[in-house]
């Protein structure tokens, strides 16, 4: 349960990050630098945290 929710919590950031930049009407040139920022430092976030096979814990 826990590794399937933080990997949802941290994609679910990814996409409200980019909301909020898209709500506050950042102009494309922005989009095309962010989006994959973004998408790097969630997928980085992913890759690096392990959570403990028998308890679960991180």
């Amino acid at each position: 349960m826990k590794p399937t929710t933080f990997r949802s919590l941290v994609i679910l950031l990814g996409i409200v990050t980019l909301g909020v930049l898209w709500i506050e009407g950042a102009p494309p040139p922005v989009f095309y630098v962010f989006v994959p920022i973004v998408t790097l430092c969630v997928l980085f976030v992913l890759w690096v945290v392990r959570f403990c096979g028998s308890c679960g814990g991180a």
